[in-house]
């Protein structure tokens, strides 16, 4: 349980430690998992407005201009 703890908590800044230092590399787990987790900016442009729509459902509770607040913070590290 710990380690998919730690696999999700990198999910918020969507890198790991080895990103930030040239020549490392990091473990096969942790990097399978972020690329998974940009999976669907690959997908067309109707499949990733769904991807939006679902995810913005998933934080209802919050305010438009705390989602997109919150959402800043977790793309761009504000």
């Amino acid at each position: 349980m710990k380690v998919i703890c730690g696999l999700i908590e990198l999910s918020v800044t969507n890198s790991s430690e080895e990103f930030w230092e040239d020549g490392t590399f990091g473990n096969e787990d942790t990097h399978y998992f972020l690329d998974i987790n940009f999976a669907h900016l690959a997908h067309d442009w109707d499949e990733y407005k769904s991807f939006s729509a679902k995810t913005r459902n998933e934080y209802e509770f919050l305010s438009e201009e705390s989602y997109a607040k919150l959402r800043r913070k977790v793309s761009w590290g504000e």
